[in-house]
């Protein structure tokens, strides 16, 4: 199957779900790889939103997300809760950065009379960049994704989204972890990128000027004592 029907019949497994549980679309969150599959349907991006198969869905409770998960047994749920709520049980996720989901998120139509929440862009960030810290920045996959996001909403607004939040302690380590995983073009970080998406060299350095004016942008909004 190509890439276009992956991405097709993942976004129609997000529909479904947000069919069946639509009394809850104001409660809870997509979040993970689906987010820039959703950004896609109100920014275009140069780089292809990655084809994933599971659904990250933040949840404020993890009882809702065990419910959840219980009605929608065909559908691959990744239920993801702050770890602060961690009640020992199992069927969900606990993880420290699932909190901001649920103060930055953006609101997408996923088809007429049906709205549903996405992690913002500053949300996922630091979702992403927390995974991959966790994985010593061994995942490629996961910095695709973030470029794809950077494609969608440019270098400028993204630090500005991020400044929106600085006061976030969050924001201030996942804004900490990306230049010590980015700050350079030989750091471990594009390797893992390069090796782990297969992409042509090509395209190498476009990708590094990328995050380098995302990298310029926080330092000039403030957000970095890195200083070169």
């Amino acid at each position: 199957m190509d890439t276009s029907s992956l991405l097709s019949e993942h976004l129609d497994k997000l529909r479904e779900l947000a069919r069946r549980e639509s009394d809850l679309l104001a409660d809870i969150v997509f979040a993970g790889g689906s987010v820039p599959q959703l950004y896609s349907l109100i920014r275009p991006s140069r780089s292809c939103p990655r084809p994933t198969v599971d659904i990250d869905l933040a949840v404020p409770d993890p009882e809702l997300g065990r419910e959840v998960r219980a009605r929608n047994p065909s559908l691959p749920l990744d239920i993801l809760c702050s770890d602060s709520l961690n009640d020992g049980r199992p069927g969900v996720s606990f993880l420290p950065s699932v909190e901001i989901a649920f103060h930055d998120y953006m609101e997408i139509e996923l088809e007429p009379g049906l709205v549903a929440k996405a992690a913002g862009q500053v949300a996922f960030f630091v979702m992403k960049v927390s995974r991959a810290a966790r994985q010593e920045f061994k995942r490629g996959s996961d910095l695709y994704d973030l470029l794809v996001v950077l494609e969608q909403f440019g270098a400028d607004q993204l630090a500005d989204r991020f400044n929106a939040v600085k006061h976030r302690p969050e924001v201030a380590q996942c804004v900490k972890a990306m230049f010590a995983l980015l700050a350079d073009g030989s750091a471990r970080g594009y390797d893992a990128l390069f090796r782990d998406m297969n992409l042509p060299s090509t395209q190498e350095p476009w990708i590094v000027a990328r995050f380098d004016q995302f990298l310029y942008e926080l330092r000039k909004a403030g957000l970095a004592n890195d200083k070169r």
